[in-house]
C-alpha cells in the first residue's frame, strides 16, 4: 500500500467515528446489567438479529466471508479482509 492510499484510508476512518460507546447513567441500564436480573429475556434478545447487529465486527462475530468483498464508503472503494 502506498503511502498516499495508507493517508487516503485513515481520513475515512476518521470520517467513520469511534466505536459504539457504552456509558454509564442513571437511567440506563446495560445488557450486562439486565442479563443479571432477567436471564432468560437476555438469553432471547442475545441469539436474536438485534443482539448480533448491535455487536463491533470481529473476526469470530462475522457470519460470512468478508475476503476481497468490494464496498464503497462516500467515494472511497474499499476491499474487506478477513
Amino acid at each position: 500500500m502506498s503511502a498516499l492510499a495508507v493517508r487516503e484510508h485513515i481520513a475515512v476512518e476518521r470520517q467513520i467515528g469511534s466505536h459504539p460507546i457504552q456509558g454509564a447513567t442513571d437511567s440506563y441500564l446495560s445488557s450486562q446489567a439486565r442479563k443479571v436480573c432477567h436471564p432468560a429475556q437476555y438469553q432471547t434478545w442475545y441469539g436474536s438479529f438485534h443482539g448480533t447487529m448491535i455487536q463491533i465486527a470481529k473476526p469470530g462475530s462475522i457470519r460470512t466471508s468478508v475476503d476481497n468483498v468490494r464496498v464503497r464508503f462516500g467515494s472511497q472503494p474499499m476491499t474487506l479482509e478477513a
